[in-house]
């Protein structure tokens, strides 16, 4: 995918693959999810497709119809689409009776298979991680992904657990009788925060996030596979950052998300807060370090200040600000 990177008065190994002494002082990584550590893209759409396939079949209603109840649906901040089949409007005028959510229970079912298998995690990102917590980094999530499917994502691919906290886009309730908590059951709930959607655009909204939890963006990298949401916010509030692009090279990216933007928008302007998955990275910035493979990603960030090789760190929010408050 074409790139649109602009110079900016950041300092390190810009637009290379970078320095570790560029990250010597970090001891907080945050990182993005989508098209970063998992396929993002593919498994969306997969879930939508899944979904928009199986009610045009077995519903028999037209692709027309199926988008506009979920563009609605979508238009509400509710993103959990497969616990939202009572909210489809033009589904509900034809089946007028009856609890929708179990009715198409089973295409539920296999939308989220299919969002679980197409996510694909980059082995060497998730290998990264892994040395990461040992060395003792504390580990921050950062994605315009909403909590439902960022449990999903992070409980399928077994990264949740190594995780410190996780900010994700706030989401409305799919069924006023269903909370989205219970849809989703999950212990990592306990580690997540709800923020405005089109947080990841907002330098203040990001930067008070990240006080509450006790993280100084001036000690942090930013990882991410876009310069404008993920990276440039961060890096203006002081943070080293680094552009992965092993995701981003696909030769079908541009097809998967105009089909994305035609699902769930009809063609229309997003609503705020849409996310990434079907537009293209604006730029703005120069990256500390710009990598095609994720393989050199611990040789850049290689242990926090203090960290001894075979002397491992408890992770933790201790090494970056005082813990939050419970």
């Amino acid at each position: 995918m074409a790139r649109n990177i602009t110079p900016s008065s950041g300092t390190g190994s810009s637009g290379s693959a970078g320095n570790p002494q560029d990250f010597a002082h970090v001891d907080t990584i945050v990182m993005d999810l989508d098209d970063t550590i998992v396929a993002g893209t593919p498994a969306i759409l997969a879930y939508i497709e899944t979904i928009y396939d199986g009610l045009r079949r077995e519903a028999r209603m037209s692709a027309e119809d199926v988008a506009a109840g979920f563009a609605a649906i979508r238009g509400q901040e509710i993103y959990a689409f497969t616990k939202a089949f009572n909210q489809h409007g033009p589904l509900r005028e034809k089946f007028p009776h009856g609890d929708l959510n179990e009715r198409f229970k089973h295409i539920a079912e296999r939308a989220d298979r299919a969002f679980v298998e197409a996510l694909t995690p980059d082995e060497d990102f998730v290998a990264a991680i892994d040395t990461w917590r040992k060395q003792g980094y504390r580990l921050i999530l950062m994605t315009e992904g909403p909590g439902s499917a960022t449990v999903v994502k992070m409980d399928g691919t077994g990264l949740g657990e190594k995780m410190d906290q996780m900010l994700v886009v706030a989401e409305g309730d799919p069924d006023p009788a269903i909370p989205v908590r219970e849809g989703y059951p999950s212990k990592l709930w306990d580690k997540i925060r709800q923020l405005p959607p089109g947080f990841k655009e907002s330098r203040d909204v990001i930067s008070k996030a990240l006080a509450e939890i006790g993280v100084d963006p001036k000690r942090t990298v930013m990882i991410g596979n876009r310069t404008d949401r993920d990276l440039k916010p961060m890096q203006e509030l002081g943070a080293a950052t680094i552009l992965v692009n092993q995701f981003n090279r696909r030769p079908d990216e541009g097809a998967m998300k105009k089909r994305l933007a035609q699902h769930l928008f009809g063609g229309k302007t997003m609503p705020k807060g849409a996310g990434a998955a079907t537009t293209e990275d604006a730029g703005g910035i120069v990256p500390n370090a710009v990598l095609e493979r994720t393989a050199r990603l611990t040789e850049l960030l290689s242990g926090p200040p203090g960290y001894t090789p075979d002397v491992p760190k408890a992770p933790g929010p201790s090494h970056n600000g005082p813990a939050p408050a419970q």
